[in-house]
């Protein structure tokens, strides 16, 4: 009898244990809350009445806040999103020229619950000249450049981008051009020195068309990448209002936008027009 009721309890625990084994241990999030009064603000770095698209470094600041928050996805609009312990962030824009970009916040909660929020900006972003560019056209703060006199009748020739090595005066360079100087600084600033006569065009060697001084200081000039596929490293553009601004003739496209094609610390190759309908190639020498 003893035997039996030892047998019983042996029985009895087994099953006990077995029962324990088989009970789910449960889990508690405790209350799911969603994120409640989400709001969102975008401030684009240099945004006044002038420039309502910002200063061109395409910096914005972003803050995002909610109540019962406990994480940030902020989806940039430009492909590219984050996921922040912090709603505040600051992000930088890098296409250039104006766009328009909509930001969008998810605010995560306990249990995933999410509140969303966007807001529509648009950004500038300005063209970022390469240091050593800039730095070979300037010298880093002012540099003088004058037409090529050893090149001859190369030193401006006319042609297409697969062939610009056309002579255009065929001779060497005017007086009134061999004396011409060009000086670029680093804050956008050209200035035109004819030092007397400009040569204007419309003749070629050995009858020169040596005209007034159109000589201009301090005008400002742009950066921006080059476009359509064509040769060069970058472009510079010449205010087009008048007076005509130019660089090595007056003989140039309306548009007042050269090209740089080689340049070093020493020599500068710049073309100027289209580069299937006709181009100007001027070659120049550092001072």
């Amino acid at each position: 009898m003893i035997t039996n009721i030892k047998s019983l309890h042996l029985v009895f625990l087994t099953v006990m244990v077995g029962l324990m084994a088989c009970k789910k241990t449960e889990y508690s999030f405790g209350d799911i809350k969603t994120p409640a009064n989400l709001s969102l603000a975008a401030v684009v770095e240099g945004a006044d009445a002038s420039n309502p698209n910002g200063n061109g470094s395409g910096m914005v600041a972003i803050t995002a806040s909610a109540g019962n928050a406990l994480s940030y996805k902020i989806d940039f609009g430009d492909g590219t999103s984050q996921i922040l312990s912090s709603g505040t962030v600051n992000y930088k824009y890098t296409k250039t020229g104006t766009f328009d970009y909509t930001i969008t916040v998810n605010a995560i909660g306990t249990g995933g619950a999410t509140s969303t929020i966007s807001k529509k900006i648009t950004v500038l972003v300005s063209f970022e000249v390469p240091a050593d560019i800039l730095l070979a056209l300037t010298g880093g703060s002012s540099k003088s450049w004058k037409l090529d006199p050893a090149s001859g009748a190369n030193s401006i020739t006319v042609g297409t981008d697969a062939n610009p090595t056309r002579d255009y005066a065929g001779g060497p360079l005017a007086d009134c051009q061999i004396d011409d100087i060009y000086t670029f600084t680093a804050d956008g600033k050209i200035t035109y020195n004819a030092n007397g006569a400009t040569f204007n065009g419309g003749n070629i060697a050995p009858n020169y068309n040596c005209g007034d001084s159109r000589s201009y200081a301090n005008q400002s000039f742009t950066f921006s990448a080059v476009e359509g596929g064509a040769a060069g490293l970058l472009t510079i553009k010449l205010p087009s209002a008048p007076p005509a601004r130019f660089i090595g003739t007056t003989d140039v496209p309306s548009d007042n936008i050269y090209r740089i094609i080689e340049i070093n610390s020493d020599k500068m190759i710049l073309r100027a027009g289209s580069g299937a309908a006709g181009i100007f190639q001027f070659k120049f020498i550092a001072l």
